[in-house]
């Protein structure tokens, strides 16, 4: 995050840090990163929000909801491969799928969304139409129910 260049930049952080993790950031400059430690369910649309970009760089999750839930904000994306993002976003037109470990793919991104804010602002309506082609809970439940009923009636 350092690399990156912009002058109003600030990395939050959401979530509990491991104690490796903090031995790890021993001796980095974290001048422009807040660990926010855990953060209320209720606040975290504010959050996404206001947020110009969400990484999610883990090697390896299931569907990570955090994604989704950025993404209804109306906040683009970058995440790894292997989080379930392969089935959220298309990669360029609601945010950016990259390799996992490639600080410099996450880096490249990050720059372009904030040298490009068109690009970003475009990026985050098409996430939050995405989202909302997807549908909320009330179809799931009423698409559930049609696969029981043509599961059990002859």
């Amino acid at each position: 995050f350092q690399r990156f260049s912009h002058p109003n930049k600030e990395l939050l952080v959401i979530g509990n840090i491991s104690a490796e993790v903090k031995s790890l950031l021993n001796g980095e400059s974290l001048e422009h990163v807040r660990f926010m430690g855990q953060v209320a369910n209720a606040s975290l649309p504010d959050i996404y929000s206001s947020s110009h970009v969400f990484v999610l760089s883990s090697i390896e999750e299931g569907l990570a909801m955090v994604q989704g839930e950025a993404m209804a904000c109306g906040c683009p994306v970058i995440a790894t491969q292997h989080t379930g993002a392969e089935d959220l976003i298309t990669n360029g037109i609601e945010g950016f799928i990259v390799p996992i470990r490639s600080t410099e793919d996450i880096l490249a991104r990050i720059q372009q969304l904030a040298d490009e804010p068109h690009l970003r602002n475009q990026l985050g309506e098409n996430a939050l139409e995405k989202v909302k082609s997807l549908g909320g809970w009330d179809q799931y439940g009423g698409q559930y129910i049609q696969v029981i009923k043509s599961l059990t009636i002859d």
